[in-house]
């Protein structure tokens, strides 16, 4: 069963420390829940997994760079022109929070 906007929603009305998540695949999560989780919940985050979630925008990513500076992990991949290998520099992208709103590539 996978993750949804509801079951993110439902974490960031919950007073909890959750501190790292991974969501790699899911495409049922989008902007929306992710942003809501992170305006209630991102103080806390540090690391987090989104690789292939097909409806998270860079309006989520913006999000976690704009709003915490505690962030130290944001994983990221993507396909380019629906072929997904590893070779290709710009399909696999792994960024590491330097500061805020400040992204480095590793």
């Amino acid at each position: 069963m996978a993750v949804t906007d509801t079951a993110l929603l439902a974490l960031a009305n919950h007073r909890s420390c959750l501190e790292s998540f991974n969501l790699y695949g899911n495409t049922r999560v989008t902007d929306t829940g992710l942003v809501a989780l992170i305006k209630a919940r991102g103080k806390d985050l540090r690391s987090v997994g989104l690789g292939s979630c097909e409806q998270v925008t860079d309006v989520s990513v913006g999000a976690f760079a704009a709003h915490y500076a505690n962030m130290e992990f944001l994983g990221l991949t993507c396909q380019l022109d629906g072929k997904s290998n590893s070779t290709m520099v710009a399909s696999r992208m792994t960024y590491r929070l330097q500061s805020r709103a400040k992204w480095t590539s590793v």
